[in-house]
């Protein structure tokens, strides 16, 4: 609680009609782990203003956080991967977190690479960040499958050149068989007993369902 808060510009919105007409700017301020919010419109986009609105608005008036993350690249990407829910996005919009999706996703597209090294790699990951990697390999399936169907991916859009070399070979009843068996995993991910095991399994799984 207090640890972290997530700060982003919103805007320009477009208020009133006619002479009465303005242009609103506003910076958000929120603790994702309570969801406690702060809104506060801004003259300006500088990086002054928004210093001067943070402390005047958060820092002058809660515990000082450890950690400030700021939402301003591809806000529309990191929607899109938490199926659209802001304060969900706003906590996956850590640089380093982000880095470890690319490098896992790159796993995923490519199967000739090598599994059980990727499940070696991550097996020391906290609980939080091992149910993060199920949760994009459940969404990546998931994007197969409509890629499949529409051509667009709903989760991992800039993604989508991998999704379609793998989906255009994948069967796609074996698909869904897949996304049913991840989705009754979902419960016993947080209490794995061995964290390697279970990603060496998931990923060996994985490649069997797509190959």
């Amino acid at each position: 609680m207090w640890e972290t808060v997530c700060i982003d510009l919103i805007g320009p919105y477009t208020i009133g009609k006619g002479k009465k007409e303005a242009i609103l700017h506003c910076l958000t301020m929120i603790d994702p782990a309570t969801g406690w919010f702060e809104i506060k419109e801004v003259d300006g986009k500088g990086s002054d203003e928004i210093a001067n609105q943070f402390e005047m608005n958060w820092l002058n008036r809660y515990p000082w956080p450890s950690q400030v993350v700021m939402v301003l690249d591809n806000p529309e990407l990191l929607l899109a991967q938490v199926g659209g829910a802001p304060l969900a996005a706003l906590e996956i919009a850590d640089a380093d977190l982000q880095k470890v999706r690319r490098e896992f996703l790159a796993v995923l597209s490519d199967l000739n690479a090598d599994h059980l090294a990727a499940a070696a790699k991550w097996e020391k990951l906290e609980k939080p960040e091992l149910a993060r990697l199920f949760s994009y390999l459940h969404t990546w399936v998931c994007d197969l499958i409509v890629v499949r169907a529409t051509g667009a991916a709903q989760f991992h859009p800039d993604q989508l050149r991998g999704l379609e070399a793998i989906g255009k070979h994948a069967n796609l009843p074996r698909l869904f068989r897949y996304e049913s068996e991840l989705r009754q995993q979902r419960r016993s991910i947080m209490h794995p007993l061995n964290a390697r095991l279970l990603l060496e399994q998931l990923l060996l799984s994985y490649r069997q369902a797509v190959q």
